[in-house]
């Protein structure tokens, strides 16, 4: 096993099991976040859901999806946000339904969320 998997899979171990992180309460509606999440870094803040709207790659496929706040469900929560980054250009509202949104909007929020990876991948190495 190399040290770079080792760094980042006992980060990821700290973060799983921390209780210092931002509360359903603390989240701001359409703001972007650093997160801890099964699928994704950075997401995008949905109080309608109570969930974070991040781009997933699975089999080859990029597409949007929500992951749900750590604090909604003992069973399915699986993001715990640490930090707030910046207002989304996005108007996120009861009809923004992820699976339902129009392609250009979701081409846009996965855009968006990349340029945000890409932007911070140097800070989230420093973690």
């Amino acid at each position: 096993m190399d040290n770079n998997f080792k760094k980042r899979f006992y980060k990821y171990k700290k973060e799983l099991e921390t209780n210092n992180y931002l509360r359903i309460d603390e989240c701001k509606n359409g703001y972007t976040y650093r997160i801890h999440a099964r699928n994704a870094n950075f997401g995008i803040y949905n109080e309608n859901t109570n969930a974070f709207i991040i781009r997933r790659l699975k089999f080859g496929y990029i597409y949007t999806f929500e992951e749900i706040h750590w604090d909604r469900s003992d069973v399915f929560g699986t993001v715990k946000p640490f930090e707030e980054k910046e207002k989304s250009p996005f108007e996120i509202n009861a009809k923004t339904v992820i699976g339902y949104l129009n392609e250009t909007l979701e081409n846009l929020i996965l855009e968006y969320l990349k340029y945000f990876e890409s932007k911070y991948e140097r800070e989230l190495e420093k973690l």
